[in-house]
């Protein structure tokens, strides 16, 4: 089912993305590296612990006839994306690069990456043509050292060409199709496996069907309303599975009497709890009725206005316990 969700969120957008990553590597064949990148994956990993691996790869197309050649990267576990055009050239390049994640990480103190040059460059784009980065390639390794397309534990690193993809995390990308009115579409997945079709109701919502198994699923159009940010509590949170890497922790309290707390961290946000609150403008303290981690006050600090955020469990960063102060812009 997580896999039917994630590719009924995709085609509600109706954008084009690829999910896979990792799995065994080999060395290529005798090829040409300007044309055979088209098709294949670069990936990189590592085990933060023993509970999950973290992973990182490019996916290149093949050119798509009025689009170009288009590639998608994800990052951190999907959680950093870019998606944009490509082109191989035939011209050095040089990189700062790790072998692997053991000689990084055994490496001294001020010790400096390695250097070498590659025989390619791959020139990354987004989907207007501009340039946004570019990096070596020698038909077997891809060379990530750029700072424009990155992700945190994925820089200055070499990925490896991955010939096997079955034992990907999340692997569904393909085509889509649709009719005239945009009434319906058509998906068409790479392995068969999630063939489905979308189909528009009377209430606006939509239908998503797996043509395997007849699995539906019900998508709404997602409008987003602008709200405005009264109040902000600012803190840090640690980063699971990554050693001294920190994100924000941010409590926002809006103009219409609710609030929202999420954690920014490896370019996206998570969101940790939603609630409601009251100004008492006797005391100058603010009350949060937060849905997770309950009801909180304000206190006064020496130099600001402060709150004590406790939340057991949160999606992704497990248990919370941060102090987050009101920031003024």
């Amino acid at each position: 089912m997580k896999k039917n969700l994630i590719a009924a969120s995709l085609c509600a957008a109706m954008c084009m993305s690829a999910f896979g990553g990792f799995a065994g590597t080999v060395q290529a064949e005798e090829a040409d590296p300007i044309t055979d990148i088209a098709g294949q994956y670069y990936s990189y990993y590592y085990y933060p612990s023993t509970d999950f691996l973290m992973d990182y790869y490019f996916h290149f197309y093949e050119e798509i006839e009025g689009v170009g050649q288009v590639y998608y990267a994800g990052f951190c576990l999907n959680q950093i994306t870019y998606i944009g055009l490509y082109e191989v050239v035939e011209e050095e390049t040089e990189y700062a690069c790790w072998p692997d994640r053991e000689t990084q990480e055994a490496a001294a103190e001020g010790e400096e990456t390695p250097t070498g040059t590659a025989p390619h460059t791959i020139y990354f784009y987004d989907m207007d043509g501009n340039l946004v980065d570019s990096c070596g390639y020698d038909g077997t390794y891809l060379y990530m050292d750029m700072e424009n397309i990155s992700g945190t534990g994925g820089e200055n690193a070499v990925y490896t060409l991955d010939t096997d993809t079955e034992n990907s995390v999340m692997a569904a990308d393909g085509t889509y199709a649709t009719n005239e009115d945009l009434s319906e579409i058509t998906l068409t997945s790479s392995d068969g496996e999630y063939d489905a079709v979308v189909t528009k109701n009377e209430d606006g919502t939509y239908t998503y069907t797996l043509t395997a198994d007849g699995t539906e699923v019900i998508l709404e159009e997602i409008i987003e309303e602008t709200q405005t940010v009264a109040y902000s509590f600012v803190g840090q949170v640690a980063v699971p599975g990554m050693e001294d890497t920190y994100g924000d922790l941010v409590c926002d309290l809006y103009d219409d009497g609710t609030c929202r707390v999420y954690a920014s961290a490896m370019g996206q946000e998570f969101d940790l709890d939603v609630g409601t609150y009251e100004i008492d403008m006797d005391t100058y303290t603010i009350t949060i009725a937060f849905d997770n981690a309950g009801e909180v006050a304000t206190y006064f600090t020496e130099t600001t206005m402060a709150i004590d955020y406790v939340q057991a469990g949160a999606d992704v960063f497990g248990d919370v316990e941060e102090t987050l102060e009101m920031v003024q812009e």
